[in-house]
């Protein structure tokens, strides 16, 4: 379910037996209970693009699936800068050359 194949877990949801399912908040992915004292569902997705339907409790067809995103919210944190991810680069460029007799003396000192 996440970039480390762990479970996500809600143990929010109100199951009365192993193997319930409850409808996500997207279409795409349902709960399903593995644990009733104390309650417990794991998230999990619908199989090759189908849609949990929420009068079946299971996934099917998307044409056939009643089921509607419900809209969520997100929050985005921005990662706190760090004295290593904090630094700037500056790199000098030549000045302009308006007189080509100029080069030797103005290049050498932006040759690494």
């Amino acid at each position: 379910m996440n970039r480390h194949n762990e479970d996500v877990i809600n143990n929010s949801i109100n199951c009365t037996r192993v193997g319930e399912q409850f409808r996500h908040e997207r279409c795409d992915r349902y709960w399903r209970c593995t644990s009733t004292n104390p309650s417990r569902a794991v998230l999990r997705l619908c199989p090759h693009r189908q849609l949990f339907d929420v009068d079946f409790q299971q996934c099917m067809n998307r044409k056939n699936a009643n089921c509607k995103d419900e809209p969520f919210t997100t929050t985005t944190r921005r990662p706190e800068m760090s004295s290593t991810t904090n630094r700037t680069s500056t790199t000098r460029r030549p000045p302009p050359i308006n007189d080509p007799s100029q080069l030797s003396t103005i290049l050498p000192n932006f040759i690494v």
